[in-house]
């Protein structure tokens, strides 16, 4: 956790060139984990991070990369909430794309969680008796 913050705020430090904050940035976010943390760290020092990668597609590129894996109401709101508050004309539909993939993953969560459980509760099941 600690090690993800240091690389984050090493990343928005002036010392990474802006076209490879977005490497650091991006790999600190690929776990749930980090993604919480990332997500965190993006809302205390969004205004590091946008003087740092400033407007345009880098900007979107993180914040995408952040926000992409949440897959609950919960996290869809606190996310939604942040990108509201921080749209700029440049920002506004990209922003609108990012909430709309979210959406769509709680759908799909939502769609499939329950047929996933049940084939691998049936799949344990029936290597349990191959095994015994």
């Amino acid at each position: 956790n600690n090690l993800s913050i240091y690389i984050q705020d090493f990343a928005i430090s002036g010392k990474v060139r802006p076209q490879d904050v977005y490497i650091l940035i991006s790999s600190c976010a690929s776990t749930p984990i980090g993604r919480n943390l990332s997500f965190a760290f993006l809302q205390e020092k969004w205004v590091s991070y946008f003087s740092v990668v400033q407007k345009g597609s880098l900007l979107v590129r993180i914040v995408s990369d952040i926000c992409s894996g949440f897959d609950d109401e919960s996290s869809y709101y606190k996310v939604e909430r942040f990108l509201r508050d921080h749209t700029t004309d440049d920002t506004q539909r990209p922003f609108e794309q990012i909430l709309e993939a979210l959406q769509q993953s709680i759908r799909w969560k939502i769609r499939t969680e329950e047929d996933v459980k049940r084939w691998a509760e049936e799949y344990l099941q029936s290597n349990a008796q191959v095994v015994s």
